[in-house]
């Protein structure tokens, strides 16, 4: 686990696609959110939902293997319930893309209404909002970016 913030270049976050790979390079994961219901996210039958979090990374234990990021979105080898599916998520379909820090980039237009409900109820206090970061650490990050879940549990 990383004790120091990563260092992320804001000027490779320029559309999902830069914001992923940079993630990737500065991050040991990354946690991407998809509402998978979306056309063309291809995923497991029984993980079709609202909100299915992603987790990718270059240097994990099990390794991602055929990882390919291009315009279209992504797709990979991901396991679930140890066993090996290949998935594609199109970049319409990701509204979270957060590394193991905290620091991410958000795209409410692709979110669904399920996750807004969710984000509305943290705001309004109605959920515990996370206490362990350090917010003045943040203050520079580029427009979009910021720290989503606050930490670990």
């Amino acid at each position: 686990m990383q004790t120091t913030q990563p260092q992320v270049d804001p000027k490779k976050l320029t559309n999902k696609i830069s914001a992923l790979n940079e993630l990737l390079s500065t991050h040991y994961s990354v946690y991407v959110h998809v509402d998978s219901r979306r056309p063309g996210v291809i995923v497991p039958p029984t993980l079709k939902q609202p909100q299915l979090v992603l987790q990718l990374g270059l240097n994990m234990p099990n390794p991602i293997r055929a990882l390919l990021i291009d315009e279209k979105g992504f797709s990979a080898t991901l396991s679930f319930g140890a066993t090996p599916t290949q998935v594609f998520v199109p970049w319409d379909a990701v509204f979270l893309i957060v590394g193991d820090s905290g620091i991410g980039c958000q795209y409410p237009k692709d979110a669904p209404p399920e996750a807004l409900v969710k984000q509305e109820r943290v705001a309004s206090g109605a959920a515990p909002l996370p206490t362990n970061r350090d917010p003045e650490k943040h203050k520079k990050l580029p427009p979009g970016w910021g720290v989503i879940d606050g930490g670990k549990k």
